[in-house]
């Protein structure tokens, strides 16, 4: 079966669904123009009109965290607490997903009305991020949550989870993410030792004019150390602007009387942010037909290198750019052949909004593709010789650099921390300097970097 019938028989099968459970007439449905399968509904029932959001699993190799079904759960929680979040309808077994209420308004902070609408929209989240830290921490042992105790699991917890699951689906040396998950586990916080519910993918929220409608997206949520979210707000302010994420945690200071101090939020910065490569590694080095692979790509290298910058900031180590590659030569039809590749793509037919992500997509990777042939030799060539001067012995090709640097990090002493952070940061704008240009959706992101955070 190809990826559009599947994708049309589970739409005749969400359709199905709400029809029979909701006791209505479906009508409309659109499938959400994003990699992950969603779907917005229309529903009468009883006359009266439902706004529904389908909320479906990643697929792919996408290795969850949370499943679907704690995160239903984790909003009936939070709504039954006065926590403003969508309405659980119940959950489709077949394709999994989530079935609740759209929330109105829209998401994306920096197209609030002013500046007065956002202040009051930020105020209105951090009463109900207080609420949600409020609830005791036993009602999410219920659903099956980790509850941690001790200062190292509050602030490891998902982090470890994290590990856990990209060991499990390991099948070559990453020395980045072994460096960084090393790192994270000799500087913890010593100082903190509250927990709560945390969003974990923070900021994520619904509003209408200056009101807020509600939170969304707890598909990372976790009971850990509430300081993490101010890290997660910042890369979240990277793509939905914000504002002052600083002065967001002296309001919360405020309402709560917990102290928010600058090295745990770079802390959990650098946590938050290598949560991703960990979860997306396994995608992006194996990938599953239907994949928005160069989307992972992206997010996986950006966000990476993110949390390198945290380390170096608390190492207060600076870190270098990369000269401008130059190009590999190539055969005059090795260079012909991208561009009409790239000219296919242009005649694909146009669709509804999520077939034209995908043709978006396609070109965006034959574009990518292109680049990688021109520079990719000279790129990894420099990975090597940065790798062998690290090592001091000269390695041969980059599998056997990766392997031999992967040996070195997990037994590597901390005043290497400074050197490996630089050497993993120049990889990461190696990898950037690929995506520059390519019209990927999401590409402006790993050319920026979070809010710097004052000491607090």
């Amino acid at each position: 079966m190809t990826e559009t019938a599947q994708d049309d028989a589970a739409e005749v099968r969400v359709r199905q669904w709400l029809e029979r459970e909701l006791h209505g007439n479906v009508l409309s449905i659109v499938r959400q123009d994003r990699w992950r399968p969603a779907w917005f509904a229309e529903v009468d029932v009883a006359g009266e009109r439902h706004a529904i959001y389908v909320r479906g699993h990643r697929g792919g190799r996408y290795r969850d965290l949370t499943t679907l079904a704690q995160e239903a759960d984790i909003l009936r929680i939070l709504g039954a607490n006065d926590v403003p979040v969508p309405r659980i309808y119940g959950m489709i077994e077949h394709p999994q997903a989530i079935v609740m209420s759209r929330l109105p308004g829209r998401v994306n902070l920096a197209t609030a009305d002013s500046d007065a609408a956002r202040d009051s929209i930020l105020d209105q989240y951090i009463e109900a991020m207080r609420r949600m830290h409020d609830i005791d921490v036993a009602a999410f042992a219920t659903i099956g949550l980790p509850v941690p105790s001790g200062k190292s699991d509050i602030a490891l917890i998902m982090y470890q989870r994290a590990y856990d699951s990209y060991r499990l689906a390991k099948t070559a040396p990453n020395p980045m993410i072994e460096f960084m998950w090393r790192w994270l586990q000799r500087n913890y916080p010593r100082d903190r030792e509250r927990r709560a519910l945390i969003q974990a993918d923070s900021a994520q929220f619904c509003f209408d004019g200056s009101r807020l409608t509600g939170l969304i997206d707890f598909e990372a949520a976790y009971v850990g150390d509430p300081c993490a979210e101010f890290a997660a707000m910042r890369i979240r302010d990277c793509e939905e602007r914000l504002g002052d994420v600083a002065s967001l945690a002296r309001k919360y200071e405020a309402a709560t009387g917990d102290r928010i101090t600058k090295d745990a939020v770079e802390f959990h910065t650098a946590g938050w942010a290598l949560v991703t490569p960990m979860q997306w590694e396994d995608a992006v080095r194996n990938p599953a037909p239907g994949d928005s692979w160069l989307e992972y790509f992206i997010w996986y290298v950006g966000v990476g290198r993110w949390g390198l910058e945290a380390i170096a900031e608390v190492l207060g180590t600076s870190l270098p750019v990369i000269e401008e590659p130059q190009s590999s030569p190539s055969s005059p039809f090795t260079r012909a052949v991208y561009p009409h590749l790239l000219s296919v793509l242009d005649e694909w037919p146009r669709g509804n909004d999520y077939d034209n992500f995908r043709a978006a997509s396609a070109r965006s990777v034959a574009t990518f593709a292109s680049r990688l042939h021109q520079y990719g030799p000279g790129l990894e060539q420099q990975d090597i010789d940065e790798i062998s001067t690290i090592l001091g012995r000269r390695q041969l090709d980059l599998p056997t650099a990766e392997a031999a640097l992967e040996e070195f990090v997990l037994s590597a002493d901390p005043d290497q921390d400074p050197a490996l952070t630089q050497y993993f940061h120049l990889w990461t704008q190696r990898q950037q300097f690929l995506v520059r240009g390519i019209g990927a959706r999401h590409e402006r992101l790993i050319h920026i970097a979070p809010q710097p955070i004052p000491q607090m």
